[in-house]
Parts: structure tokens; sequence; C-alpha cells
């Protein structure tokens, strides 16, 4: 007889045999981790929007500043592979310390850089790629990023946080055919 664990209205049958608990368990831990994907179209080169995300003049143009009552302390960037960069922010009177390390950079098509924040430790297990290609007269940002699984949580919040980077994004490169800057393109997945 299989037993069962009553959680509310949802009924789950139990392993028959002690033997079948470390493999569930171990399930669990290679679950594949959080993920968002976003993609966007914008009125410029990928060399352009390359660029736009390693000079720090210009990232703080857009990916900063969004927030009210937001002010940015500090932007240092290291634009190599195992290049570090270290974005610092005040919001609402607290500083907000983005950190990670470039993992790939391939002009102008490519950059993958890990993501956290300074208390997270040297390396943080967060992964953004983003995968720049020409599309005819615009050019298609591809967004993936591997949240760290302690962040999962948060996943919805960070995926609204990179819908308000990727439109302040596209403030700075204005749709040529009245969409909504760095809306995605119809058609586009």
């Amino acid at each position: 007889m299989r037993r069962r664990a009553h959680l509310g209205s949802l009924c789950i049958p139990l392993p028959s045999s002690p033997a079948a608990i470390p493999q569930a368990a171990a399930m669990t831990e290679t679950a594949a981790p959080p993920q968002i994907v976003l993609t966007r179209h914008y009125a410029a080169t990928p060399e352009r929007m390359f660029d736009a995300w390693l000079t720090p003049h210009t990232l703080g143009m857009w990916m900063f500043g969004q927030v009210a009552d937001e002010r940015v302390l500090g932007l240092d960037i290291d634009p190599r592979v195992g290049g570090r960069f270290s974005l610092r922010v005040e919001r609402g009177g607290r500083v907000i310390h983005h950190v990670g390390r470039f993992l790939r950079l391939v002009r102008p098509e490519l950059l993958e850089f890990t993501w956290g924040m300074a208390d997270d430790g040297e390396d943080p297990l967060s992964v953004v790629r983003l995968e720049l290609t020409a599309a005819g007269d615009y050019c298609r940002l591809n967004l993936t990023h591997t949240l760290d699984p302690r962040w999962a949580a948060s996943l919805e919040r960070t995926r609204q946080g990179w819908n308000t980077l990727l439109d302040a994004l596209g403030e700075l490169f204005p749709d040529f055919r009245g969409r909504r800057p760095g809306a995605a393109h119809p058609g586009a997945g």
C-alpha cells in the first residue's frame, strides 16, 4: 500500500521505499535555475548597442537614474574578458552595489557577465548573456539572465527591472517606426 501526504487539497504519493528518497532529492538539486529571457529591437547598429553596455558615460545615461531618488555614485568598468565592473547607486538613501566579471566579449555580437550584489561575494552565480544581431535596419537584443537559485523568489521583480532598463536603453536609440522605444519588433519572439 502506498502512503500519501496531504498538503491542503494536494495529495502527493510518497516513495514506496526509503531508497527512493535520495533520488527524489537529487532531482530537485538538478532542476534548471530560474531564467529570464527578453528580446528587444533598437534603431542602432550592434556595434553601438555593444558599446552602450561597456562605456561608463553611456551606461550611466540609461542603466541608472530611472528610479525616483536614484543617484549614480560610480560606474567602474574593465571591459575585457576577466575584467570586473562595479556599479554603485544610491536609491532611497540606500547604497546598491552591483558587481560582476566579464566572461565573454565578442564585439559586436555577444556580452556575457556575472551579475550580483557586492554582498554576494567575489563571483556571483547569476549570469547575464546579451546576444546582438543586425536585423535589417535595427539591432535585435536577446537578454538571458540565469539567476542564482537564491534569487528565485525575486524572478518577477528582476524581470521588471530588466524591462525598465531595456526601455531606458531604448530612449538612447529612438525607434525609427514610431513604436515605443525598445519595444519588441512585430513577429519577434
